[in-house]
């Protein structure tokens, strides 16, 4: 995520070949979210699941995945950067929540 916003804040539009980047880097983002959602949803995966991952990190993840709705082959615009920002803040409270 940090990665995506530091390629797109303050230097929208974006070339194409940056476009290209931002896009894959995206994809790649939203396919290891689903991915972990599938593990944590499957009963097998659930079994396997310390408590702490149950309580924090499958409720982090599912945000995360929930405020990311924008398509990866769109062109990277504030929506970008306003929803990856919002996943980022939901990881954060669940880290702050386990540290705490």
């Amino acid at each position: 995520m940090e990665k995506i916003l530091s390629l797109i804040e303050d230097k929208l539009p974006l070339r194409s070949a940056d476009k290209k980047r931002v896009q894959l880097l995206l994809k790649d983002l939203k396919q290891g979210l689903k991915k972990d959602l599938d593990r944590g949803s499957a009963v097998r995966g659930q079994k396997q699941m310390g408590s702490d991952e149950q309580r924090f990190y499958m409720p982090a993840i599912n945000e995360a995945a929930k405020h990311i709705s924008v398509e990866t082959n769109s062109t990277p615009s504030q929506i970008w950067i306003d929803e990856i920002d919002m996943a980022q803040k939901y990881i954060k409270y669940y880290l702050n929540q386990l540290l705490s």
